[in-house]
């Protein structure tokens, strides 16, 4: 992650002027780590997944160190870990995505909705693995 998201920090850092809080939660600075791992609605978005998967590998501290130290291998299932391996870029794209929607549509969906949403996107990853290779279609189901 090259750290160039345009979240509000980084757009300050540009010389744009505009309101530098988080809208998510409405309680702190947008940076980087703040919107995609710490801010309360992320967070939720997170552990919705450590309870899906039965762990993340999450580094609370910087959201550029769970990125490039997640792990590559979840189960011994190669389908399985590959669908594992994009985890937190479904994640932060999920994230992202509600960020814009809040900012440029003045719509808000709760944590729910965009959790119901990345379940079915991941669930649409599996399918698309599934067809590329159909004799393994059970094992990756494990």
């Amino acid at each position: 992650m090259r750290r160039k998201t345009l979240t509000w920090e980084n757009l300050h850092k540009k010389g744009f002027e505009g309101p530098s809080i988080c809208p998510m939660c409405n309680q702190a600075e947008e940076t980087m780590n703040h919107l995609f791992n710490t801010c309360e609605w992320a967070d939720h978005i997170w552990q919705g997944m450590e309870t899906i998967m039965h762990q993340t590998s999450r580094d609370r501290e910087s959201i550029q160190n769970t990125i490039m130290n997640w792990p590559s291998k979840y189960s011994n299932n190669s389908k399985i870990n590959s669908i594992w391996k994009v985890m937190p870029g479904f994640i932060t794209w999920t994230i992202w995505k509600e960020r814009n929607r809040r900012i440029f549509q003045n719509e808000h969906r709760n944590t729910e909705h965009s959790q119901i949403t990345l379940t079915q996107n991941i669930h649409q990853l599996i399918l698309v693995k599934c067809k590329a290779d159909p004799d393994n279609q059970a094992s990756a189901e494990d």
